[in-house]
């Protein structure tokens, strides 16, 4: 008669061992993947966040050293500095990014006109003194900013493209 070990015996240390390799590799593997799905859900959070956004730009002119930009929300959803813009010229690519002023809050369903800063470059005066002008904006994009997760994130499908009114170099 040979001695050995059961069939029932080596089923159940095979099962043990299985067990145990699963328990091991999930508790390896359970870090990485909890971070993936946090990642996820912060990305998803920030789509679903954008698909809230509606705006529309009425107008767009200068006056002085400001854009005026009149921004109507038409959506139930406050904008608090949520936005960005991009100034474009004819005769160049796109040479600036600005932003509303901080503290600008647009409330749900509002129509305001909001001040940005407008872009400057340096020139010689007539007596060759250094002058600040203010450069021409031929028109502008508006790109909504939403809170996504702990961060912020820019819905670029959404922006919105606008002519600028009175605003040639000075």
């Amino acid at each position: 008669m040979k001695r050995g070990i059961s069939p029932l015996i080596a089923s159940v240390l095979l099962i043990v061992f299985v067990v145990t390799m699963l328990v091991v590799i999930f508790n390896l593997t359970r870090e990485t993947v909890e971070s993936g799905f946090e990642k996820g859900q912060k990305v998803f959070e920030g789509f679903s966040n954008c698909d809230e956004v509606k705006f529309f730009i009425e107008d767009a002119y200068c006056e002085g050293g400001l854009v005026i930009v009149k921004v109507k929300n038409e959506k139930k959803i406050d904008f608090k500095d949520g936005f960005a813009v991009r100034f474009f010229h004819p005769n160049e690519n796109d040479w600036g990014v600005g932003s509303f002023l901080y503290d600008t809050r647009l409330n749900a369903y509002e129509v305001k006109a909001i001040g940005i800063s407008r872009p400057t470059y340096e020139a010689k005066g007539l007596l060759g003194e250094d002058i600040t002008k203010y450069k021409a904006i031929q028109f502008l994009e508006v790109v909504p900013r939403v809170k996504s997760g702990e961060g912020f994130q820019f819905c670029v499908d959404k922006k919105k493209k606008i002519e600028v009114r009175n605003c040639s170099a000075s």
